[in-house]
């Protein structure tokens, strides 16, 4: 029994690879398309067109996450403006996502 034990776990294991399930369950697919795909533009974020992106803006654009709007926000102001999101994005997008 302990045999067939050993080859059914590594046949899981190898189904799951060449699906592209990762072993926490995520799709890697998924993942990669998200990492490649670049950060949309000012003016994508700027949904009220004030010229500068809110937080709300970022979240709904899925642009920033919370933590990288607050770091981003140099002056505190709670908003992005142009300078501040593409000093954001950029390392983002240089990484290839």
């Amino acid at each position: 029994m302990k045999s067939m034990m050993i080859p059914a776990s590594l046949m899981a294991l190898t189904l799951a690879a060449s699906a592209g399930v990762g072993l926490a369950g995520t799709q890697q697919g998924e993942a990669v398309h998200t990492a490649m795909t670049p950060s949309p533009s000012f003016d994508q974020v700027d949904a009220n067109k004030d010229g500068s992106i809110s937080l709300e803006e970022a979240s709904a654009a899925k642009a920033l996450e919370n933590t990288r709007f607050e770091s981003a926000d140099q002056n505190g102001d709670g908003k992005l403006s142009k300078a501040e999101y593409a000093a954001a994005v950029k390392p983002h997008d240089r990484q290839g996502g």
